[in-house]
């Protein structure tokens, strides 16, 4: 198997974040729909379908980056840590940037983590937890750490040595958030928002790990474009919107994942109005959908011609 998966996403995440599941864990557009503000970019990973998929034990850490070992041959453990890498992003940015956790990262036990949301958007990054792990064990860790708790919040802006996601909140529900700013924190705990189009076009994709993206360029007619796949696996699901009318035969008929590689076939499209949904499969790597995102392996405008 090839190390481009593995070593790309890691790398690509590390300059982005410089700049159906069969499981018991929330739908993910009702998880999703707790980040705060209405996100253009959103992550999704559940972890519990993510683990059953790929033969782990329940109690699996997707946040234990001493699992990557060897990208020539990535285990199973290492393919989960690797899904995890965008949506977990209170772990993967301190270890990108410093090569260690934070004080945010370690007051979490990530092997109770069922479900996670992140929102990747630059001017308001957060990212929502679904944990069996009680609040107040949480706010112990970081209260050790030097955060100061305010009721079901957590501020951890002067904390030395300097943390990537300063804010924790319990929002209820066995959810908690993490978050860059304070207003994040507070818009999130009112819980009075409504869920954007990127939260709603994550629910029309059924993949254990999605990715979607909602801001497009001004010509562009594509208004929307998630991906979706499962950990480890070859099969990726591809759902775009479009202003107007969709047109099949606007579709492309296959994909350049990676150069030098042979073209990925996609599958024959299903258009329902402004709505396109295809498949894509591949016999060579494991499809990560965060990692063709992040590296623009694939775009809504390479599957979709706008004319």
């Amino acid at each position: 198997m090839k190390a481009r998966p593995q070593l790309v996403t890691v790398l690509a995440l590390a300059a982005v974040l410089a700049v159906g599941c069969g499981s018991d864990s929330a739908e993910p557009n009702d998880l999703a729909g707790a980040l705060p503000g209405d996100p253009e970019i959103v992550s999704y990973l559940d972890i519990e379908a993510a683990r059953e998929g790929l033969d782990l034990p329940d109690d699996a850490d997707p946040a234990d980056y001493d699992e990557l070992g060897d990208p020539e041959d990535p285990t199973p453990e290492a393919e989960l840590v690797l899904a995890g890498a965008s949506t977990l992003m209170h772990v993967t940015e301190p270890f990108t940037m410093r090569f260690e956790e934070d004080a945010t990262a370690n007051a979490f036990d990530h092997t109770q983590v069922s479900a996670a949301a992140s929102s990747q958007d630059l001017g308001g990054r957060a990212v929502i937890l679904e944990t069996d792990q009680p609040f107040d064990e949480i706010a112990e860790e970081l209260e050790g750490a030097g955060f100061e708790r305010d009721g079901d919040v957590l501020s951890g802006d002067s904390v030395n040595p300097e943390v990537a996601f300063p804010y924790v909140a319990d929002v209820g529900d066995g959810r908690i958030l993490v978050a860059k700013e304070l207003a994040q924190t507070e818009e999130a705990l009112a819980g009075d928002g409504e869920p954007g189009e990127a939260v709603e076009l994550l629910g029309e994709l059924e993949a254990s790990q999605r990715e979607v993206v909602t801001v497009t360029p001004d010509d562009s007619c594509i208004t929307g474009f998630g991906v979706g796949g499962d950990p480890g696996g070859s099969e990726l699901e591809i759902v775009l919107t479009v202003d107007g009318e969709a047109d099949a035969d606007a579709v492309a008929g296959e994909l350049d994942l990676y150069p030098g590689d042979d073209p990925v076939a996609l599958g024959e499209p299903e258009v329902d109005g402004e709505s396109i949904r295809l498949s894509a499969t591949t016999e060579s790597d494991p499809i990560n959908p965060s990692n063709l995102i992040a590296t623009g392996a694939i775009a809504g405008d390479g599957v979709y011609d706008c004319g």
